[in-house]
């Protein structure tokens, strides 16, 4: 079968409905899914989806493609992406797949694939599933399919594991992503009040990319907290291993600063631990997790590498700047949003402070968002390379890593990254500094190397 390898990305398999990827093709991705695992002697596999308009009909298709290859299959339905990784960690499961785009805009679906204990399908594994399409090398069986609902039992376990003093009221914001309900309900189970944003599933996302990296998210998150007094607010992105935190100012926190605040109460139960966080967040970081006792590990993006470093116990924690918490000293090490977000309340809870008084302590940068600058997935990659190889024969940065893109100081403060992104086609550039003057000096030095190619933030 002949097949656009470009949707089989490092992380997961990508694309355009109808356009990219069809049920077809999703038949064909379910029988070598299957196929690899039962050439490992696994069959026990539990399959959900989320919510997009496409889930449901790919999912039956990429279904029968795993029964047909003598997979034994138990249905979740609709669910967060998390609760797979719960499933295949405490349930016995072999593996788990997951229709999913994240969030990616409504027109967009996907799968991604992993092991017992979360242990994620990437890379040459994400490969291996094209070439056996390719191939048409399938293993033949006949497996069984069942139909559960298992989502009270992450419910309680969440539940067993937080009990808050304080009767908190929170915004929740689920972009009308897969989440809304569960994360409700977890939530009110610890006795929140939740003011609800968005949190009915519809698959269309009628009020934006269910993103919280997003302005637009982020934006109606603050309003609703402000407008209703609440003690904070929370994201979820679309299939909710991803978060958001606000305070009760409406003050919103990009993810490498909540990796200060869990940093530091981490590392005070467990000193000496190392933690990891991936090349966009803050060289803060690195002060503040010495300061507490602890290890930095600066990684390259991408959650397949940071489930690896934190469910080995390599690492007791780790943060992506995207939204992904990994917590390993109480919980798998698997990225959970709803989870995060109970670690949130917990530390308010504990502290009886508001998330701006357990802010406070850290100083202060000026920064940008991850900034995204169209590149052609076919180019990409090819572009960041001429990059590095500008950077490396420069003395006038320092601190040059080069662990995914390129990452370099142009003075003590003030840094760039620009990194091709695996997920879409786009660089990926992020600037930080100690003032809006240095920063603007950073835009500038970061322009200069993307002119050459005529590219431009």
């Amino acid at each position: 079968m002949q097949l656009n390898r470009n949707i089989f990305r490092e992380y997961d398999i990508r694309g355009v409905y109808g356009t990219d990827i069809d049920e077809n093709l999703f038949f064909h991705i379910g029988k070598a899914i299957g196929t690899i695992y039962r050439r490992k002697n696994l069959s026990n596999i539990v399959l959900g989806m989320d919510n997009r308009i496409s889930s449901d009909s790919l999912t039956k298709k990429l279904c029968e493609g795993l029964l047909s290859t003598g997979c034994n299959v138990t249905f979740v339905g609709t669910v967060p992406y998390p609760l797979i990784h719960f499933f295949t960690t405490t349930k016995g499961f072999d593996g788990g797949v997951y229709i999913t785009a994240s969030h990616n805009t409504g027109e967009y679906n996907g799968v991604k694939v992993e092991f017992a204990d979360a242990a994620p399908i990437f890379g040459e594994g994400i490969q291996e599933i094209a070439d056996i399409i390719e191939t048409e090398s399938y293993m033949i069986g006949k497996g069984s399919f069942t139909e559960k609902n298992l989502i009270s039992q992450y419910v309680l376990f969440i539940k067993s594991n937080f009990t808050f003093k304080k009767k908190f009221k929170v915004v929740l914001n689920t972009g009308n992503g897969v989440t809304g309900g569960v994360a409700k309900e977890v939530l009110e189970a610890l006795g929140v009040e939740i003011v609800p944003v968005n949190l009915e599933l519809d698959g269309t996302f009628p009020n934006g990319t269910p993103d919280p990296e997003e302005p637009h998210f982020v934006e109606q998150t603050s309003s609703a907290v402000m407008l209703s007094k609440s003690d904070a607010g929370f994201g979820l992105d679309g299939d909710g291993d991803r978060f958001l935190m606000v305070d009760g100012t409406g003050k919103a926190y990009a993810t490498d600063r909540a990796l200060l605040l869990f940093s530091k109460h981490i590392l005070q139960s467990n000193p000496g631990s190392k933690i990891a966080y991936d090349v966009k967040c803050t060289s803060l970081a690195d002060d503040i997790i010495r300061k507490y006792g602890g290890e930095p590990e600066i990684m390259r993006t991408g959650r397949s590498y940071f489930i690896q470093k934190i469910t080995s116990k390599e690492a007791i924690f780790g943060v992506e700047f995207s939204g992904h918490t990994y917590f390993g000293d109480k919980y798998f090490g698997y990225d959970d949003g709803i989870y995060a977000i109970c670690r949130v309340l917990e530390l308010m809870d504990q502290n009886n402070s508001g998330i701006q008084d357990l802010m406070a302590e850290f100083p202060e940068r000026v920064s940008t968002p991850e900034i995204k600058v169209h590149c052609p997935d076919d180019l990409k990659f090819r572009v960041v390379q001429k990059i590095i190889e500008v950077v490396k024969a420069s003395d006038a940065y320092t601190r040059k890593n080069f662990v995914d893109g390129v990452r370099a100081n142009i003075t003590d403060t003030a840094w760039f990254l620009i990194r091709a992104k695996n997920t879409s086609p786009f660089l990926g550039i992020r600037l930080e500094a100690q003032s809006e003057e240095e920063l603007n000096s950073v835009k500038v030095g970061a322009n200069e190397l993307l002119k050459p190619h005529n590219l431009h933030i």
